[in-house]
């Protein structure tokens, strides 16, 4: 199961907080080789084109978030309506 591998003694961080950390710090400190770029940022700022990237993170966390959050919510309703269906049932049976 590759859910279970255990990653904290690997040299090479890939998680995403850690890229963006790294990513922010070569922004600082003028280390983004601006030749580079792809052809829609051509002309950008390497500032610009990192607050465009956490906007796109956090469009991205919040879709994710907001269809979890549906889907939750529809489990909810569901079980509100059988444990209510359930509910009357009982009292017919009594």
């Amino acid at each position: 199961m590759i859910h279970s591998v255990d990653i904290s003694n690997y040299s090479l961080d890939q998680r995403l907080n850690v890229k963006l950390e790294n990513a922010l710090l070569n922004v600082k400190n003028k280390l983004v080789n601006t030749r580079e770029f792809q052809h829609e940022d051509v002309g950008r700022k390497p500032e610009k084109i990192y607050t465009k990237l956490i906007l796109v993170i956090m469009s991205f966390s919040m879709s994710c978030f907001d269809s979890q959050l549906r889907k939750f919510c529809k489990q909810l309703i569901l079980d509100f309506q059988r444990a209510k269906l359930n509910r009357n049932y009982d009292d017919i049976m009594l």
